[in-house]
């Protein structure tokens, strides 16, 4: 039986994260490793039983900071014994905590977003929205033009930190953002 826990509520559970991402191995675990769990606004953790099995969190980068915009990490550690095929929004972490994640962001004021690497191009960005919408049954998720700086700093060239966003209700906080449009 899975049961979420979020560290907003129950900052306790931010140290047995913080070890259990030490722990992690395996293809992409330098992803997890050094991770600074205390980074994020806040953690939604997966248990199965009384072993972390996932976790996912909302972030507010550096960059937004006072922008009222907010970042869900929509692909965060979920453990092999529990994955499911391939990135989607039905998988544990967006079935356990993906509501939750969003509640969270709009309870403080802040627009969510989920932000997307180039990897897949930009269909890999329409089928999360597509899939989102057709979860919730409405038209809530929307796919921005451009790319968005996600990274921490002032924008520099990195092209892992200009990342497509998918936005959740009213867009006119992110248009703020550091942006640039796409040809």
């Amino acid at each position: 039986m899975f049961k979420v826990v979020n560290t907003w509520e129950s900052p306790e559970y931010l140290t047995p994260l913080q070890n259990y991402v030490k722990t992690i191995s395996g293809l992409r675990s330098e992803n997890y490793i050094n991770l600074k769990v205390d980074r994020a606004a806040a953690w939604w953790i997966l248990y199965d039983g009384k072993w972390i099995v996932g976790f996912s969190g909302v972030q507010i980068p550096d960059s937004w900071l006072n922008k009222k915009v907010a970042r869900i990490m929509y692909r965060t550690y979920l453990a092999p014994e529990v994955r499911g095929k391939g990135m989607n929004p039905t998988r544990h972490n967006w079935y356990y905590s993906g509501e939750k994640q969003i509640t969270f962001c709009q309870s403080f004021g802040l627009t969510p977003v989920i932000s997307r690497e180039e990897t897949g191009g930009v269909n890999a960005a329409r089928n999360i929205v597509k899939k989102l919408n057709e979860i919730y049954d409405q038209k809530k998720w929307t796919l921005l033009p451009g790319h968005y700086y996600t990274c921490k700093g002032e924008p520099k060239d990195n092209p892992k930190c200009w990342q497509r966003l998918v936005c959740y209700g009213d867009t006119r906080h992110v248009q703020k953002l550091p942006h640039k449009m796409v040809l």
